[in-house]
């Protein structure tokens, strides 16, 4: 886990040298800033795009837009403020959804395919508290027609991949972290969850619940993609498929591992 204290003191030291540079109500723009990420002799780069920062009295914000927007779609965009001085630091993003291509992804960076038509979109707030003891999330965040080529994930590429990801919940600086609620959705895949995990320097702990609601096992299995299961290809499934599970563990207590699941398993190929 991050170390929250470390972090909150790098975002005031940052806004205590802005101080004295920005005055209040003084604001630039850079018209095209692009941000990339790199990963041996690949790379992944969003933008160019706007960006903007502007000061509000003790406030500090940062707005980017990267790429460009088409018609019927909202742009995505990352905003975030900073107090000079004692203060919440906020960061959320929200929009979309739009296609990759248009965030200025380019088809092959790190193995994507399909820019032109996978899509991202939706909302995600992240609090961290002036004192840099507990971060707050708020995440849900979709894409649609999803590709990528990856020999370590699959010999073919993964195409037309579409999910999900809905999360809520806290990380304090003690290495706790609580997820309020959980969705993870990939077609008629619908997987629920909450818990807690606690990771310190000598040992970890988990309280875990999970929850797959009832679905035809045909359809779960067209909600996957085909390169991950080739041997499936052209498999037809009748039934239905449920599960629910509970586990509790501690490192330093192993032998009071609890594992409780149930599978209301009725698939027949």
């Amino acid at each position: 886990f991050p170390d929250l204290p470390a972090l909150r003191a790098k975002v005031r030291a940052l806004m205590e040298r802005v101080d004295p540079r920005l005055q209040d109500g003084a604001s630039f723009t850079i018209d095209e800033l692009s941000v990339g990420m790199t990963r041996g002799t690949e790379s992944l780069v969003v933008g160019p795009g706007k960006m903007t920062l502007a000061r509000t009295g003790p406030v500090v914000a940062v707005d980017f837009a990267p790429g460009t927007s088409a018609a019927g779609s909202t742009p995505l965009t990352l905003h975030a403020s900073a107090p000079i001085g004692a203060g919440d630091v906020v960061a959320s993003l929200s929009g979309g959804p739009i296609a990759l291509d248009l965030l200025g992804v380019k088809e092959g960076a790190l193995g994507v395919e399909g820019t032109k038509r996978a899509t991202l979109g939706g909302k995600a707030t992240v609090t961290l508290d002036d004192a840099g003891k507990n971060v707050v999330f708020d995440v849900d965040l979709s894409t649609k027609d999803f590709g990528i080529k990856h020999a370590k994930i699959a010999a073919d590429p993964i195409r037309g991949l579409s999910v999900r990801t809905a999360v809520r919940g806290a990380l304090d600086d003690g290495g706790h972290l609580r997820v309020d609620e959980g969705e993870l959705t990939i077609g008629a895949l619908h997987l629920r969850g909450k818990g807690t995990l606690e990771q310190t320097e000598d040992h970890l702990a988990a309280n875990v619940s999970f929850e797959l609601p009832t679905a035809s096992c045909q359809s779960l299995l067209e909600s996957l993609p085909p390169a991950l299961f080739p041997y499936l290809a052209g498999a037809r499934y009748k039934g239905m498929l449920a599960a629910r599970g509970y586990t509790q563990f501690d490192t330093r207590k192993i032998d009071e591992l609890v594992l409780k699941y149930d599978f209301d398993d009725f698939c027949k190929i």
